[in-house]
């Protein structure tokens, strides 16, 4: 049965077959080590910016408080932490910390002349698929003003920093593009304290900048580096030495929407047409919470030939 809404999820997720079973609740949920840091992360940059936390002083609240906030959600969506977790989650805040404390400081300084719209803000888009809607919605990590120019933010954890090929063809950032351009954003409203006064959908009518926040790169150098600046330029860094701002924020330039739009309809017509096939890699399945339920070559055979 065709997806009723489309979610980051379902178009950044390489393996098709995984999003169906998914969708049809065969799962298997884990909090894995990389999945909890990302999520500790979020929350604990969520609270930054919406509690003005840039006193450095609270950094080891802010990740405590996040790590609680993290283990009570995963475990009531039925995804619990792993032993893994469990075992080196005082490590696993303290790098944590880490991250945080140089997010403030190299951030710090930059906020204070920028206007917060909001963190984790749901987002949708309706785009028209051969004459009948298809709904798409996510969340954002961070939206906000520099002057007159809407930038949004996306925090990822991950190792390994995406290449610029990868960039501009990311699904979940298009997405993220087109529903400022074509979509809705729900903003909230604050009162002096702080409190939540109310929610409301907003059409920005306006793309925006977007770009990816490579979280790891806030680190220093490990070793002596040879680097290209944003000129293109070599850089020699040494062992110690903080990263360049291009290596942390990666500007993400869509000038195509059409292209992501029709990336996105072509999603959804095979979605409609029952198309769901695996893209098996070495570790994507190993780490699949839908792997006990996908079909394997090891299997029985159960049709006749």
């Amino acid at each position: 049965m065709p997806l009723s809404e489309y979610h980051t999820s379902d178009l950044i997720n390489p393996c098709r077959r995984a999003v169906q079973l998914r969708h049809e609740g065969k799962i298997i949920g884990q909090t894995t080590t990389a999945l909890y840091l990302g999520l500790v992360f979020h929350e604990a940059a969520t609270m930054v910016h919406t509690m003005n936390l840039w006193d450095r002083d609270s950094i080891r609240s802010i990740a405590t408080k996040a790590g609680k906030i993290v283990s009570a959600r995963v475990l009531d969506e039925g995804r619990p932490k792993s032993h893994a977790v469990i075992e080196a989650e005082p490590e696993l805040l303290a790098e944590v910390c880490e991250w945080i404390e140089a997010y403030q400081v190299r951030f710090a300084d930059y906020f204070a002349s920028a206007r917060l719209i909001g963190c984790e803000l749901p987002v949708r888009l309706t785009l028209d698929v051969d004459g009948v809607p298809a709904e798409f919605a996510s969340h954002i990590d961070l939206a906000f003003y520099v002057g007159d120019f809407v930038y949004v933010w996306d925090w990822k954890t991950v190792e390994d920093s995406p290449t610029r090929d990868y960039l501009r063809r990311n699904k979940q950032l298009g997405l993220y593009h087109l529903c400022f351009e074509r979509g809705r954003v729900e903003v909230p409203t604050f009162d002096d304290l702080g409190a939540l006064v109310s929610k409301e959908w907003v059409e920005f009518g306006d793309a925006p900048i977007v770009e990816w926040v490579q979280v790891r790169n806030l680190m220093p150098f490990k070793k002596a580096q040879s680097v290209k600046d944003e000129t293109g330029k070599v850089v020699q860094y040494k062992k110690g030495d903080t990263r360049p701002h291009n290596a942390v924020v990666r500007d993400v330039l869509i000038n195509n929407t059409d292209a992501v739009i029709e990336d996105l309809r072509e999603m959804v017509r095979m979605d409609r047409a029952g198309l769901h096939p695996t893209n098996p890699n070495t570790t994507g399945c190993h780490l699949c919470d839908s792997r006990t339920f996908c079909k394997h070559y090891e299997m029985e055979s159960t049709n006749a030939q």
